[in-house]
This record gives C-alpha cells, sequence and structure tokens, in this order.
C-alpha cells in the first residue's frame, strides 16, 4: 500500500494535469508554393543546342547544366521575381530577369557566341581587363527595366536590353560609381569593384510614378494628335529606334519609313521646334537619342522627341499643337 505522503502527492499531480489548460496541437506552417522552371538553352545564331551550360539562380548558388539537348531544369524556385545567369564556354554570358509562375511556358535562352581569343604574353605586367555585366530592376516589381541607361565614372555610356540585362566586356579591374537612369525611375549610384570572376551588378531603380502617370497622358496625347491627322502616320516608338544598326535618324527613317526626298523638303520638328536645315539635323542625331519619332504622310512632315523632352512633358503636361497646320513664314533651309 501507498503511504499517505505518496497518496498526497499521487493526488496533487492529478489534480494538476485536470487543472491544466489542453495545449492545442500546433498547426502545420503552410509551405511557399514553388514552380520548376524549365528551359533550353542554343545558340543565338545557328539555332543548335548548347551542351554544359551552366545556369544559375543569381544569389543563392543553386547551378544546373544543360544537357546534350540544350535542356535544363531549375525545380522548387519560390514564386515572384528572379534572376537567372547561363554561360557557356565559347558563349556571352546571358543575365535574364524573369518572374516564376505557376504553370509557366519553357524558356528558351539565346547565348551570343563569344570568339575566345589565344592567350599570348602579358609584356605589360597590368592586370586583365573583366566584363562588368548586371541587370537594372524595378525595386516594387523585381521586373527587369528596358534600356536603362548607365555611365561609368569615366563616361563610357551604355544601355540594358529589352530584358534590362546589360555588359560591358572590356573594364579595367578598379572601383567605380555606376550611374543608372531611366525616364520614370529615380536615377541611381552604385558603387562597384570590377574584378574577374565577380558576380553580377543587380541595380534596383525606384518608379516616379508621377512621371509615369504622365508619360500615359503624353503618349495619349501623341496618339490622338496622329489619329485626328488626314493622312497616314508612322510612329517608331524607342524599342525600334534602339533596336537599329543604322547610323542616324536621317538614315533609318530612309529604310524604315521609306522616306523619299522631294523637291519641297521636309517640316522636320525636334521636341515640337521646327528646325532650319531639318534633314541635316537628323543626319546628326543616331535615332537611339529620341523617345519617340512620327513621320506624317509621305514625309510632309517629321516630329522627333528626346527622352528629356518627354519626362519634362510628363512631370508637366501640356497641350500640343495640330500637325496639319504649320505655322506661316517659316525659313526654308
Amino acid at each position: 500500500m501507498l503511504s499517505e505522503r505518496s497518496a498526497a502527492v499521487a493526488t496533487a499531480i492529478g489534480l494538476l494535469c485536470v487543472m491544466a489548460p489542453a495545449v492545442p496541437a500546433q498547426e502545420p506552417v503552410p509551405s511557399r508554393p514553388t514552380e520548376t522552371v524549365t528551359g533550353v538553352v542554343v545558340d543565338a545564331e545557328s539555332g543548335g543546342a548548347i551542351y554544359g551550360a551552366s545556369v544559375t539562380l543569381s544569389g543563392t548558388g543553386r547551378r544546373v547544366v544543360s544537357d546534350s539537348s540544350g535542356a535544363f531544369a531549375l525545380p522548387d524556385l519560390p514564386l515572384g521575381p528572379a534572376l537567372l545567369r547561363v554561360d557557356g564556354f565559347g558563349y556571352d554570358e546571358l543575365l535574364l530577369p524573369l518572374t516564376v509562375a505557376a504553370g509557366m511556358e519553357p524558356l528558351q535562352v539565346r547565348l551570343q557566341p563569344d570568339p575566345i581569343p589565344l592567350e599570348g604574353i602579358d609584356v605589360t605586367g597590368r592586370a586583365r581587363d573583366a566584363a562588368l555585366s548586371g541587370v537594372v530592376l524595378d525595386e516594387t516589381t523585381g521586373e527587369g527595366i528596358p534600356f536603362a541607361a548607365l555611365w561609368l565614372r569615366d563616361e563610357r555610356r551604355f544601355a540594358s536590353d529589352e530584358r534590362g540585362a546589360f555588359r560591358l566586356p572590356s573594364v579595367p579591374p578598379g572601383s567605380y560609381l555606376l550611374l543608372a537612369q531611366r525616364m520614370g525611375y529615380e536615377g541611381l549610384y552604385v558603387h562597384v569593384s570590377v574584378r574577374a570572376e565577380m558576380e553580377p551588378v543587380v541595380v534596383r531603380l525606384r518608379p516616379d510614378p508621377v512621371v509615369l502617370e504622365g508619360i500615359t497622358v503624353v503618349n495619349r496625347r501623341f496618339r490622338g494628335r496622329r489619329n485626328a491627322y488626314s493622312r497616314v502616320v508612322r510612329a517608331f516608338d524607342e524599342n525600334r529606334l534602339r533596336r537599329t544598326g543604322l547610323p542616324d535618324l536621317l538614315t533609318f527613317l530612309r529604310y524604315e519609313a521609306f522616306l523619299t526626298l522631294r523637291r519641297v523638303e521636309p517640316r522636320v520638328y525636334i521636341d515640337e521646334l521646327y528646325q532650319i536645315c531639318g534633314l541635316d539635323m537628323l543626319n546628326a542625331y543616331h535615332p537611339s537619342q529620341f523617345y519617340l519619332v512620327e513621320v506624317y504622310g509621305r514625309g510632309a512632315q517629321i516630329r522627333a522627341y528626346t527622352h528629356d523632352y518627354v519626362e519634362r512633358q510628363a512631370r508637366r503636361p501640356r497641350m500640343i499643337e495640330p500637325a496639319d497646320l504649320p505655322p506661316p513664314g517659316l525659313p526654308a533651309c
């Protein structure tokens, strides 16, 4: 038989068990949805599959290699913005910003061939130049920002591509200030240290909602004026203007807009200002310097708008003049 003391202890323990509140079972933490990103890596010129290309999820070290058919698969990627780094022996490195989503289509990654130079003798002993690559992203959405303008400290200017990626192949090692700008975003200085085997530089620009909304208004007004014109109007946006390999805007219009020079020289406006000897002015600009170019009729008038002008209009939108009534007394060239 239990002693009185043992019985008292057992009774107390029993009462504590009865009085203790029941601890609810901990609910399992829901797992974050993921998706497998698949695709194929091909030669941008021949279209052939690239075997052994490295596909890395930037910032994580997760890496896979394409098989003999160029195919690859990155499993269990969280939904949302991601940045892939793809490179292969004999090809330029490619940065591919994307948004991982459920049921997304396979990617086709096209690498540009990069001939491998033969090693020579370095008689100067100077450190080998390195490639500066990276991507410009929207800070809010994580998506790539196309055609962002970038400057290095030595005033070397280049731009991101349609995905927001950029690459400057030959930069001496050292520390630089990289300036990134894009209409509709706040400009940003980024300190970069260029060296061999460096990680891609990720630049995140903060949207300027006032300018972004203003650009929509400006584009709507340009479109309304074109629609009101009694003849055909051809418009070339910055995507088309930046992609061309033609050396100047006049040559671009001759080839792309089939501009033929007649006895009467077309009226040329740059940022809504009439240009005396306007064709000579068009010959002095590269197409990428413009946000929009409009050709009215068969070339009766040409209107070109720089990025700075459109941004000023976006901040303080103003009405634009009709395109069909030229002001009287325009001087000729």
